[in-house]
C-alpha cells in the first residue's frame, strides 16, 4: 500500500510555533484540552431540546404549514446536535475518560449516522488527507460533481451549479440509507487496512432500525398522517439536516481559493501537513459569537483541522493565536460569511463544470 507523503514541518517553523503557542495557552490558564462545564450543559440542553421537539410534533397538536416547518427546524436541530457537540467525542475531545466519549459516539447513532463508521472516515480518512482526491472521504468524489480541472467532464457538469445545491439537501438521506452501509464494505479507509467487528455490524442494524421506529413508525402510529404525508416529513427533516451539513463541511473546505490536489505518483504533496490543513479549511464569520454558539465552534474550522484533539469550547481563543501565528509566517488566513461560502462554492461549481476550466488553488497534478 502506498504511504501518502507530507513535507516534514520545519523545525521553528510554522506548526512547531503554534503548537508552543497553544500549549502555553493551556498552560497558563490551567485547563486541559476537553470541554469544560460549559460544554457538558450546552451538550444536555441540546440533547433536551431535540426530545422536547420531537414530544412536540408527536403532540398531534401542530398541523398544517407550521408542522411542517417545526419538521423541518427538527431536521436542522438533529444536525446541530449531532455534528457539532457530539463531534467532540469522535475525536475523542469531549472528555479524558474515553468511556463517555465512546459512549457519545454510540449516541449519534440515534441520529441515523453509524458513530463508529464516522469516526473511521472523519477521523482517519478527511483529518489526515483533508482534500485530497480519492484520500478525503467526507467530501462527495464521484461522477456528479467535478472540482477541479483533472477531473473527468461529462456534459451535465456544464449544469452541476444548479442541480448539485438540490441535491445536497439529500445527503443525510444517503448516509443514513446508503453510505453508512456502503463504507462498511471498505476494506482500506485512510491508507489503513479496516476489518470491522461483529459487534459494529449488530450495532450498526439495530441502531438503524430504532431510528426508523421511532422516526417513522411511532409518528405513523400516533398522528393521523397518510404514508405520502409522513415521507414528505421525512425528506422534509432530512433536507434541514442536509443544509446544515453542506454549510458546515462542504462550504468550508470547497470553495474559490481551497486546496484541492491530487498526491503526485509518488504519493507525496508538495507541503507539509499543518501547511495543507491550513490551505485547504476556509473559516466561517469566525467573529460571530452566534453562529459559533449554533455551529459549536466548528465555524472555527482552520483551528479545528490543526488541534482536532482539541473541544470546540477553546477554538475561538485557538483562532485568535493562528491568525497571528500564520501573519508572522506569510501563511494567508481565509475566512468567509455563512452564505458568502455557500455562493463561493456555487461559483466554483460553475467554473469547474466547463470542459476547459483552468486550475485554482495548489492542486496539485499527478
Amino acid at each position: 500500500m502506498q504511504r501518502i507523503l507530507f513535507k516534514a514541518n520545519p523545525k521553528g517553523g510554522f506548526y512547531e510555533t503554534l503548537n508552543v503557542r497553544v500549549n502555553e495557552y493551556f498552560r497558563r490558564r490551567g485547563i486541559d484540552r476537553h470541554t469544560n462545564a460549559k460544554g457538558v450543559f450546552k451538550l444536555l440542553m441540546m440533547l433536551v431540546l431535540y426530545a422536547a421537539l420531537y414530544v412536540v410534533i408527536l403532540s398531534g397538536k401542530i398541523t398544517g404549514s407550521v408542522l411542517l416547518l417545526l419538521v423541518f427546524i427538527f431536521g436542522v436541530w438533529a444536525m446541530i446536535t449531532a455534528a457539532c457537540v457530539i463531534h467532540d467525542a469522535v475525536h475523542r475531545a469531549f472528555s479524558k475518560h474515553q468511556v463517555i466519549n465512546e459512549f457519545l459516539v454510540v449516541l449519534v447513532d440515534l441520529f441515523g449516522v453509524n458513530g463508529y463508521i464516522w469516526r473511521k472516515t472523519h477521523v482517519d480518512a478527511h483529518h489526515n488527507y483533508t482534500n485530497l482526491i480519492h484520500e478525503d472521504l467526507d467530501l462527495i468524489q464521484n461522477g456528479l460533481v467535478r472540482f477541479v480541472p483533472n477531473m473527468e467532464h461529462r456534459w451535465f457538469h456544464n449544469y452541476q451549479h444548479i442541480y448539485m445545491p438540490v441535491l445536497y439537501l439529500f445527503t443525510t438521506v444517503f448516509i443514513v440509507f446508503a453510505r453508512d452501509f456502503k463504507n462498511f464494505t471498505l476494506k482500506e479507509i485512510g491508507r489503513k487496512q479496516v476489518r470491522h467487528p461483529l459487534r459494529e455490524y449488530l450495532i450498526l442494524f439495530l441502531t438503524k432500525a430504532f431510528y426508523f421506529f421511532y422516526i417513522l413508525v411511532i409518528p405513523f402510529l400516533l398522528l393521523d398522517l397518510e404514508w405520502w404525508q409522513l415521507a414528505i416529513g421525512f425528506l422534509l427533516m432530512h433536507m434541514g439536516s442536509s443544509f446544515i451539513f453542506t454549510l458546515m463541511l462542504l462550504c468550508s473546505h470547497i470553495q474559490e481559493g481551497s486546496v484541492l490536489m491530487k498526491p503526485d505518483v509518488m504519493g507525496e504533496v508538495n507541503e507539509s501537513w499543518a501547511v495543507h490543513e491550513f490551505n485547504a479549511t476556509v473559516d466561517c464569520s469566525p467573529d460571530s459569537k452566534l453562529l459559533t454558539i449554533l455551529f459549536s465552534g466548528l465555524n472555527h474550522h482552520v483551528a479545528h483541522h490543526l488541534f482536532p484533539n482539541v473541544a470546540h469550547i477553546h477554538l475561538p481563543a485557538l483562532t485568535k493565536i493562528t491568525v497571528k501565528t500564520a501573519e508572522e509566517f506569510g501563511l494567508h488566513y481565509k475566512s468567509n460569511s455563512l452564505f458568502g461560502q455557500f455562493w463561493s462554492h456555487l461559483r466554483l461549481l460553475r467554473s469547474q463544470g466547463k470542459q476547459f476550466s483552468t486550475s485554482w488553488g495548489n492542486d496539485n497534478q499527478s
